[in-house]
């Protein structure tokens, strides 16, 4: 997971609606600012899943007559030409 922390851009952001609170005037755009640096890392974190999954859907899948074998490790199918396991990153002997 990675680590976020506090940026320039972000402390200028949170001046600026300070700033907004304080005259009372588009109070409601220093909470949307907030809360979308708040909801960021969420958001981080399900594209990268998405990309997993999506990275998994186009894994090698063999089609009828196709010849593969499987990784001792991990059990995942492998192109018979394949000399490391996509999955695991272990050398299929």
């Amino acid at each position: 997971m990675r680590n976020y922390e506090l940026t320039g851009c972000f402390i200028s952001l949170l001046i600026i609606s300070l700033i907004f609170f304080l005259v009372k005037e588009l109070w409601w755009l220093g909470i949307i600012v907030i809360l979308i640096y708040l909801i960021r890392p969420y958001i981080i974190m399900l594209k990268e899943k998405l990309d997993e999954k999506k990275a998994e859907k186009e894994r090698f899948k063999p089609e009828a007559g196709q010849s593969y074998k499987v990784c001792p490790y991990c059990g995942e199918k492998v192109r018979v030409t394949e000399l490391k396991c996509p999955k695991c990153g272990r050398e299929l002997g």
